[in-house]
């Protein structure tokens, strides 16, 4: 089997049909996680894996969809793996999660970890799941539970800086709600973390606003077509792949919150019916990191540093 994946012809969508469906069987079988997880990683190691990757969509939804326990499970292997392309399956795996947050943990049965691996796996954690914030601070949190004194104060050091500095809102919440759960050096380490955030924020506070770091009003308008344009370029991206968009009629409206339209009668030769669409209003939040708007080079480099670093021997 081993062969015929190297040999297998990307370009050829009877095949790649055929192999996504044995791998997405596999993981519906009770005990196929294992094998299906195999087999992706032999593809994914190819130099077109990553493209094959996005072409199994059913693989990739039901290892996301699935138990929580199974993606963390995945996540925290290839992550181990320290290879560039399993580590980035997993972080689009984990990125495309959408209608709840993403928490990951250390698997059940998982052997224990040295505190070497702890803090490896934790910068691992951070350098490829830094965009989302909830499934790189929840899954070093079950780290810092397992951690002793000494690797627990440096794990708690890499959630104060990236994760807390750039992600002020939604991982101080995640790590204040932790303080219930955790015991021990775990505890003390974490409340450091946030009593060390809190002296950053009153002196943030005393310093005051200053006018000479504010963005000229010029920086402020590229700044927002820039943003405009990204958000317009993936809303065109995410309407390419949709069903429903190449069946249904779009209709641009200029005005108001309603369409109207007519549809034939139901009785042939009856007067059309009108039907009134009353739009909605849907909002998206995101919190974006802080270090982007003043040392976005800094921080690509701690990153990067985090994401190329090799397994401890």
């Amino acid at each position: 089997m081993h062969g015929a994946l190297i040999k297998l012809d990307a370009g050829r969508m009877a095949a790649l049909g055929s192999t996504g469906m044995g791998i997405y069987q596999l993981l519906l079988a009770p005990e196929g996680l294992e094998r299906a997880v195999g087999v992706l990683e032999l593809l994914l190691r190819r130099d077109d894996g990553p493209e094959i990757f996005d072409k199994f969509d059913s693989v990739r939804h039901e290892l996301w969809s699935g138990k929580p326990a199974r993606l963390s499970w995945v996540v925290v292997k290839w992550l181990m793996s320290a290879e560039t392309a399993l580590c980035a399956a997993a972080a689009k795996l984990v990125q495309e999660v959408h209608g709840r947050e993403v928490s990951l943990a250390v698997p059940p049965g998982q052997p224990p970890l040295s505190d070497n691996q702890l803090l490896f796996l934790a910068r691992k954690a951070i350098g490829w799941l830094f965009i989302s914030p909830t499934a790189a601070t929840s899954l070093a949190l079950s780290l810092l539970d397992q951690a002793t004194a000494e690797s627990a104060a440096d794990i708690a050091d890499l959630l104060y800086d990236p994760l807390v500095l750039n992600y002020p809102g939604s991982v101080r919440e995640e790590l204040q709600s932790a303080l219930c759960t955790l015991s021990g050096a775990a505890l003390e380490a974490l409340k450091r973390t946030l009593a060390r955030h809190d002296a950053l924020l009153r002196d943030i506070e005393a310093a005051g606003e200053i006018p000479e770091l504010h963005q000229s009003e010029r920086n402020r308008r590229i700044e927002r077509q820039r943003q405009d344009d990204e958000f317009q370029a993936a809303r065109r991206a995410a309407e390419g792949r949709s069903v429903l968009r190449s069946i249904m009629h779009v209709s641009l409206l200029l005005h108001g919150t309603r369409s109207i339209s007519y549809a034939d009668g139901l009785v042939e030769g009856s007067a059309p019916r009108r039907m009134d669409s009353q739009l909605g209003r849907v909002s998206v939040e995101r919190e974006h990191p802080v270090q982007l708007a003043f040392d976005p080079l800094g921080l690509q480099a701690k990153l990067t540093a985090y994401r190329t670093e090799q397994p401890p021997k």
